[in-house]
Parts: C-alpha cells; structure tokens; sequence
C-alpha cells in the first residue's frame, strides 16, 4: 500500500513475506506497518460518523480516482472502476483493427 499526494508519501512496509523499499528521493515519506494502518483507518471511520464518512468517500474517490487502489471503494459505490475502464478503452482500440 502507498499513498501519494503532493509532498506526503505514506508506504506501508514489508513484513516476512513481502519486503519494500522506499526510494523516496523528491519529498519525505514515512513507513507504517500495515496494521497500524488498519488500525487507524478503522479508528478515524468510526469517529467520523455518517456526515463525515460520505464526505471522506467523495474525497476518497475525487483524489483517487485513476489508482487501482481506489478501485474496491468504486466496486462498492457501484462505480466503474479503472480496470474497467482501462479494458474498455483497450477493447476499443481493438476494434478499429479488427475492421481492417
């Protein structure tokens, strides 16, 4: 997991059986281990309430729309995702070839 926007860089780091390196050499980064960050996630949600929580979601999807990682969220709210979308933009540049 990594999170990118602006100057802040957020990268969740390896455990046992899944080693990362950060090479951040343009803006500063912080490593968290994975459950922490569930941990936090869950925390911030439940303290957000529904107000809060719709909001987050809207933002959630405005910043990260175009990242695979955003793509269970926009499963769950019924959106098309960006794999979808990829394939459908790779289907129709098929097309035009088939034609010939």
């Amino acid at each position: 997991m990594a999170y990118l926007r602006g100057s802040t860089y957020i990268w969740r780091g390896g455990d046992d059986n899944d080693e990362f390196t950060c090479f951040c050499r343009e803006v500063e980064c912080v490593e968290v281990p994975q459950d922490d960050v569930d941990a936090f996630v869950a925390m911030r949600w439940a303290q957000l309430g529904k107000e809060g929580q719709e909001r987050a979601t809207r933002l959630a999807v405005e910043k990260g729309r175009g990242n695979l990682g955003c793509d269970p969220l926009l499963e769950a709210l019924g959106m098309p995702t960006t794999l979808a979308d990829l394939r459908e933009k790779a289907e129709r540049r098929k097309k035009p070839d088939e034609q010939r």
